[in-house]
């Protein structure tokens, strides 16, 4: 069975040496895709699941929120996160920064916003 996922950003932003993608099965009919940009100082990861977290998960604590968006925002560890959810194709995602200087919010939110998701199943 092929996975049918598929999110690859329009606008990046940085300067990468290396792109490449992982999937990983997350039980029956749920599957994550990472695609990495790494780059000399800097890394960017997309991450597309059609697994559905929990309402209480961390990431979409309503204080993460960036108002006036469908967007939520951490910064942990020296990374930069930003989740969404595309409810048309009924996909999570997310990106990861981590780099020398950190993005402004509304550099992410361009990123974000490029990504054209596909969720559908193939059997």
């Amino acid at each position: 069975m092929m996975i049918g996922i598929k999110a690859e950003p329009r606008y990046i932003p940085i300067d990468y040496q290396e792109s490449y993608a992982t999937i990983k099965s997350c039980g029956k009919r749920c599957d994550i895709l990472n695609i990495i940009y790494d780059g000399s100082n800097e890394r960017l990861v997309v991450t597309a699941t059609n697994y559905v977290s929990w309402y209480d998960d961390p990431k979409w604590d309503k204080n993460t929120n960036i108002p006036r968006t469908n967007y939520y925002y951490q910064n942990k560890n020296g990374k930069q996160l930003l989740f969404w959810k595309d409810e048309e194709e009924e996909l999570e995602l997310g990106l990861e920064y981590s780099g020398e200087k950190s993005l402004p919010k509304k550099e992410l939110i361009k990123i974000a916003r490029s990504i054209k998701a596909e969720g559908k199943k193939l059997d």
